[in-house]
């Protein structure tokens, strides 16, 4: 299911697995794969929460109170809010490859957390979109810095 998804991708959604299990979340919510995104290792995407100053601390405070940790026996499903993100992360990966090989740098056909954060913002209706948006953090903003950073590691690889 997760074949075309970078290795720190595969892992940004192990820790939003985690954030859920952790709070006592029944789904893995838009707010777990945006703190996922934040604990995750260097990224385009980190990089671009990290500038416009959302932090772990700050999004802890504006979540809910977690409940008892659930299970790694338990089953924690994606809600249909997080499943678009991954529909829009797909789309936002197809995007940014298109526009990379439009200026004919070659790129490769993956969905990296930074189209993750991409498909956060699409989201808008979401927790996670809510949070960015009071940050300052907007799609456009986003896709360029993602297009910028895409472009100069194509270059430079």
């Amino acid at each position: 299911m997760f074949e075309r998804y970078s290795k720190s991708a595969v892992r940004v959604l192990r820790l939003s697995l985690e954030e859920a299990r952790a709070r006592g979340s029944a789904f893995i919510r838009t707010e777990h794969l945006l703190l996922a995104v934040l604990r995750g290792n260097d990224h385009i995407a980190k990089t671009i929460l990290e500038r416009a100053g959302v932090s772990v601390e700050a999004l802890e405070q504006e979540m809910a109170e977690p409940q008892p940790p659930i299970p790694e026996s338990v089953d924690v499903p994606w809600s249909s809010e997080s499943k678009r993100v991954l529909q829009y992360a797909a789309a936002e990966a197809e995007r940014s490859q298109g526009r990379l090989l439009a200026d004919y740098i070659l790129a490769d056909d993956h969905i990296g957390p930074e189209h993750l954060l991409l498909g956060l913002l699409r989201e808008t209706d979401a927790a996670a979109a809510a949070v960015l948006g009071r940050h300052g953090v907007t799609i456009d903003l986003a896709r360029d810095e993602v297009l910028g950073q895409s472009r100069s590691r194509s270059v430079s690889e």
